[in-house]
């Protein structure tokens, strides 16, 4: 994942993530996803949410959250 990473926000950040899992195995893939379900599981808690709101100066819904968490 470190690979995709980079300027230009989603616009620009979709396409290298796309190019860098297609380099990896179906396994790679999968661990990777169940990586970051594990983490954004652990971080729906009040406190992540507070976080949030100082961050992004609000988020006004669970959409924004999730948004953030991301």
């Amino acid at each position: 994942m470190e690979q995709a990473k980079g300027p230009g926000g989603d616009a620009e950040h979709t396409p290298r993530l796309t190019r860098v899992l297609a380099q990896q195995t179906p396994k790679q893939v999968l661990d990777s996803k169940q990586l970051f379900n594990r983490f954004h599981a652990r971080a729906d808690h009040g406190d992540v949410w507070a976080v949030g709101i100082l961050l992004n100066q609000a988020h006004s819904n669970d959409s924004g959250f999730d948004h953030f968490r991301n």
